[in-house]
C-alpha cells in the first residue's frame, strides 16, 4: 500500500467497526456492478427485462438488485444470476489481504466474466434448463454424460450421474457435486 487513499484505509481497518461498514459497502458495490456489467457486457447487452425473464422474475427486481444501496441479495438470488449469465458463483471467506487484492480492480473490464462453453453453438432466444438430450457432447475434449448408477440417500433413490472427461487417461476419479469427474 503506498498511496494516500491506500495510507488512510490501512489506518482505518484496523477499527473493527470501519472493517464490518467497509466489507458490507464493498460487498454490496460489487456485487450490484458486476450484475450490470454481466447484462451489459458486450457478447450480451441484454436488458433489465431480458435478464427478468431468465432469472424467473421482473424488472423492477433487477433495478433493485443493480442498486449498490439495496443489499438484501440472496443466495438464491445469486445463484439464479449466475444461471442466467451462464457463469459459477464463488461465495467464500477470505483472509483480509485477500479481500483487499481482490477490491483493487473493480472496473467493468475485471468484472466482465465469460459463460462457460464447450465449443456447442447456443441456440438463440430460448431459455433450456434441461439436461442435453445427447448422452455425448463434442467440444475439445470428449465429454459424455449418463447415469451410472442409483445411489440410495435416507432411503430415497438418487440416481447419480457420471461427467467423463476423455483426456487419454481414463482411471482418475473424483466427485464434484454429485458428478464423478474423470480427469487426467
Amino acid at each position: 500500500m503506498n498511496s494516500d487513499w491506500d495510507k488512510f484505509l490501512s489506518e482505518e481497518l484496523s477499527s473493527k467497526d470501519f472493517r464490518d461498514a467497509y466489507l458490507e459497502d464493498q460487498v454490496r458495490t460489487n456485487i450490484a456492478f458486476q450484475i450490470k456489467t454481466l447484462r451489459e457486457q458486450p457478447e450480451r447487452d441484454w436488458t433489465k427485462t431480458y435478464l427478468a425473464e431468465k432469472m424467473g422474475t421482473h424488472q423492477p427486481n433487477i433495478t433493485r438488485l443493480e442498486d449498490p444501496e439495496y443489499g438484501r441479495v440472496s443466495i438464491s438470488t445469486l445463484l439464479k444470476a449466475a444461471s442466467a449469465f451462464d457463469v459459477a458463483l464463488l461465495v467464500q471467506f477470505v483472509e483480509w489481504d485477500d479481500f483487499l487484492d481482490r477490491m483493487k480492480d473493480v472496473s467493468p473490464g475485471s468484472l466482465r466474466k465469460k459463460p462457460f462453453s464447450l465449443g456447442i453453438p447456443k441456440q438463440e432466444g430460448s431459455v433450456n434448463k434441461s439436461r442435453p438430450q445427447s448422452s455425448k457432447l463434442i467440444a475439445s475434449n470428449v465429454i459424455e454424460i449418463r447415469t451410472v448408477r442409483e445411489t440410495p440417500v435416507n432411503d430415497f433413490p438418487v440416481k447419480k450421474e457420471q461427467l467423463a472427461l476423455d483426456f487419454g487417461v481414463q482411471d482418475k476419479m473424483k466427485t464434484i457435486a454429485g458428478y464423478d469427474i474423470k480427469t487426467a
